[in-house]
């Protein structure tokens, strides 16, 4: 995740992409290291949920818009559309080995 949201910060050419990226990465990140530290025992326990991991549905859904909003920001990339349209879609892909399956039976 660290990754994407360092090439997504780099990448794209608009200011507010940039910060609101990079305050997502924080807070994903952040979130994150802390929760790991206090399974660790190097923090005290504070209760920060681990992201996608949590029980509670409150902290899955705002980890998962803010994931969404870093998908978004990442299709926009410069050069995304293009390397999004020269791979076959995986819908695609998978119809296309329904269909071959279903020729060689009849």
């Amino acid at each position: 995740m660290a990754l994407v949201i360092t090439r997504i910060v780099h990448r794209h050419k608009d200011p507010f992409v940039k910060i609101a990226t990079g305050a997502i990465g924080c807070w994903l990140l952040g979130q994150a290291l802390i929760n790991i530290g206090v399974v660790i025992g190097i923090f005290p326990v504070v209760g920060v949920p681990l992201p996608l991991v949590s029980a509670g549905g409150s902290a899955l859904i705002t980890t998962m818009v803010a994931l969404g909003i870093l998908i978004s920001f990442a299709r926009t990339e410069p050069g995304a559309a293009e390397a999004l349209a020269a791979r076959p879609g995986l819908v695609r892909r998978s119809l296309a080995v329904v269909s071959r399956g279903r020729s060689r039976r009849g």
